[in-house]
């Protein structure tokens, strides 16, 4: 499990985010989610913004990442990789940049710091995935099951649980 010292140093300083008590209500889709389609906007209104939070990614169950779960991962870009752009779900190349900061403190990431994706940030961001319950290879290829572990993780960090 990785450390959270940073996250909590980042608390402390006022970037706060919801602790799990009170993130309990984001944690169920509503009952018209599974048949709502294609999910990348929370419950259905964009709202994934910088804290305070509003709704969680549902990656976990879709194997598909959403809006909010790159909203989460630029969340984390900004408290532990040094990125300092929105936080709006679109990844362009500094929120790349800022999550590979983070990943090569926290998983092993040995590339470049260069805000391109590729295999060895995709096996860096599978290495994550393990904290959320992933038990496939690590391989640079993002399946389904990468994807639901790494939001775990994420939802984990943020909201306290999935």
């Amino acid at each position: 499990m990785r450390s959270n010292l940073g996250l909590i140093s980042a608390i402390a300083l006022g970037l706060t985010m919801p602790l799990a008590a009170t993130a309990t209500a984001a944690q169920a889709a509503p009952a018209s989610w599974a048949e709502s389609g294609p999910h990348d906007k929370g419950f259905g209104d964009y709202d994934c913004s910088p804290p305070p939070y509003q709704h969680q990614s549902y990656t976990w169950a879709t194997g598909t990442p959403d809006r909010c779960f790159w909203s989460e991962v630029q969340q984390l870009a900004a408290i532990q990789g040094g990125y300092t752009g929105p936080s709006d779900g679109i990844m362009g190349p500094n929120s790349w940049k800022g999550f590979q900061v983070y990943l090569r403190n926290f998983d092993g990431y040995a590339g470049a710091i260069d805000g391109i994706p590729g295999p060895q940030t995709y096996e860096a961001m599978q290495r994550m995935a393990r904290d959320g319950g992933y038990t496939g290879p690590i391989d640079g290829v993002m399946g389904p099951n990468s994807w639901k572990g790494d939001c775990r993780e994420l939802n984990t960090m943020f909201f306290g649980g999935w």
